[in-house]
């Protein structure tokens, strides 16, 4: 991809000013660049020189907007590359910490059970309490990092296909 978005930038700095060709029909400007594409250099060269300059400059045009085109599909590829990337990590992360997710929802059921329990309110809370009190900060991370990926949210995992490519991908809007 960087060696094409090289190419594009070489050929949009011919200099060819789409605005000359502003009065001309678009199917005019395909004619004159399809017919600069079937030249050899020396029937370009056998032309009187405003004729070669305008098939040329049309060519020049055609392919910066072909060029153009491919770029951004190579571009939307790339992303969607990276999204079912990150999507397949998502499923990945559920896979490996499919057991720390049914302890936290046994950890919920278990203080569910004891709110609906029977007793006082001191009671159940402090049975909540004493469901709680050795690893509350542990299970409020584990909550935090469930739900950071929770809904099919695999954008957390996108940085990481995104970082290595971005100076190329981002060279596309250069």
């Amino acid at each position: 991809m960087k060696d094409f978005l090289d190419h594009l930038r070489w050929l949009q700095q011919q200099d060819v000013a789409a605005d000359a060709f502003a009065e001309i029909p678009e199917a005019k400007i395909r004619q004159f660049a399809a017919e600069a594409r079937s030249l050899d250099l020396s029937s370009l060269n056998d032309m009187p020189e405003r004729k070669r300059l305008t098939l040329v400059a049309a060519l020049i045009l055609k392919q910066v907007a072909r060029a153009l085109d491919d770029s951004t599909e190579m571009f939307i590829r790339q992303v969607k590359k990276m999204h079912n990337k990150a999507e397949e990590a998502l499923v990945n992360y559920r896979l490996a910490h499919a057991e720390q997710t049914d302890a936290l929802i046994a950890t919920l059921r278990d203080i569910a059970s004891a709110y609906k329990s029977d007793g006082s309110r001191e009671q159940r809370m402090s049975m909540i309490e004493a469901l709680l009190e050795k690893n509350a900060d542990e299970i409020l991370a584990q909550c935090v990092a469930h739900n950071a990926v929770a809904e099919n949210n695999y954008l957390p995992f996108l940085p990481r296909y995104y970082s290595d490519r971005r100076r190329t991908l981002l060279g596309v809007f250069s």
